[in-house]
């Protein structure tokens, strides 16, 4: 199916929605903008909000966070710290969005999106007749790690201490390491929902401005350990995978929170 026939489809879930419940709504794209809009509706941006209330951390002269530069912008991320709160630990999206089966036909969760808590008949029917998929088959993931489940991570000592004095926020959980050790290849996904990765960060610090970046760099050029930049998450190149065979101590420097 080709894109012009894919937005046909959206456009006529949209339409029968419409006549169903009398109500109207946005289809966003997180790469574009609006793509349909109407006077009573707004498209909500995924990643990051604007907030009049937060002011960004900008560096001052010293290094350190700012929070009073005139100059800054007021952005505030909505992804939280525990990511896992919000996303998905073993898929695409959002957790409270996502297809379900309900009597033999599709259904969306949640209302983030126009198909959000809808039937999909016109979807299922296209499923079935490209994919052949048989919608009564359930192939369950395996269920989220136990805390004593994770690897043990490789922690250099010096590096931990030297992150501590400059009161840089950090995590040593595992279920905050393994969601930041991976990108959202078919692949990961898979290793998710069967299997394990062989190797996962040691250690995940969230700067919260350019200044605090640079203590990270810093620090770990000091203390010999690898640092690995982590931002929305959905790599397809492998570029914050692991190497499994490395035993230095790797950092994920999450950016999310900047």
């Amino acid at each position: 199916m080709g894109a012009e026939d894919r937005m046909k489809v959206i456009a006529r879930h949209l339409s029968a929605a419409k006549n169903k419940q009398g109500t109207s709504g946005v289809f966003c794209d997180p790469h574009q903008k609006i793509i349909f809009r109407n006077t009573s509706s707004t498209c909500v941006k995924p990643f990051t909000e604007l907030s009049s209330g937060v002011e960004d951390r900008s560096k001052n002269e010293t290094g350190d966070c700012d929070f009073n530069s005139s100059q800054s912008k007021s952005v505030k991320s909505i992804i939280p710290k525990s990511r896992q709160e919000l996303l998905k630990w073993n898929g695409w999206g959002y957790r409270d969005s996502k297809f379900v089966v309900n009597n033999g036909v599709i259904e969306f969760t949640g209302n983030r999106y126009p198909i959000g808590n809808l039937t999909l008949p016109y979807f299922t029917q296209w499923v079935k007749g490209v994919f052949n998929v048989d919608l009564g088959r359930r192939n369950e993931s395996q269920p989220l790690p136990k805390p004593e489940d994770f690897p043990s991570p490789f922690l250099n000592a010096d590096f931990l201490h030297a992150v501590k004095e400059v009161r840089l926020s950090f995590s040593l959980e595992g279920i905050d390491r393994l969601v930041r050790s991976h990108g959202h290849t078919l692949h990961d996904i898979f290793v998710l929902r069967e299997s394990k990765f062989p190797r996962i960060v040691d250690i995940v610090v969230w700067p919260a401005c350019h200044g605090d970046v640079v203590k990270v760099v810093e620090l770990a050029n000091r203390h010999n350990v690898v640092v690995i930049p982590f931002g929305g998450g959905t790599s397809v190149t492998g570029a914050v995978s692991c190497p499994e065979n490395e035993k230095r101590t790797i950092v994920s420097l999450d950016t999310t929170q900047m």
